[in-house]
């Protein structure tokens, strides 16, 4: 893991899918970034509300190593901007 330069956790739903992998990297002292995949099946009214609840787990499991976090669509890239905000942070990395 140290070898690497970034390292992203992929999730679908809820942050406790990777939790036992977010804790072990905090537990060495490695940083990492989350990617939410899938956003376009969550209904548009409630993308805002699944997003602070994700940051809310985040929190509330205490995860130190968590640099930042995409909101994305593989399947539809150019609804989301975090996206673009994505690509960008990890070719200029």
């Amino acid at each position: 893991f140290k070898g690497l330069t970034r390292r992203l956790i992929l999730i679908h739903c809820t942050i406790k899918e990777n939790s036992g992998m977010m804790k072990f990297l905090d537990a060495i002292g490695l940083n990492y970034d989350i990617v939410v995949n899938k956003m376009d099946r969550i209904e548009e009214e409630e993308r805002t509300e699944f997003c602070e609840q994700i940051r809310k787990e985040i929190e509330k499991i205490g995860l130190k190593g968590v640099g930042h976090v995409f909101f994305v669509s593989a399947k539809y890239p150019q609804q989301f901007p975090d996206w673009l905000d994505m690509v960008n942070y990890l070719k200029n990395s």
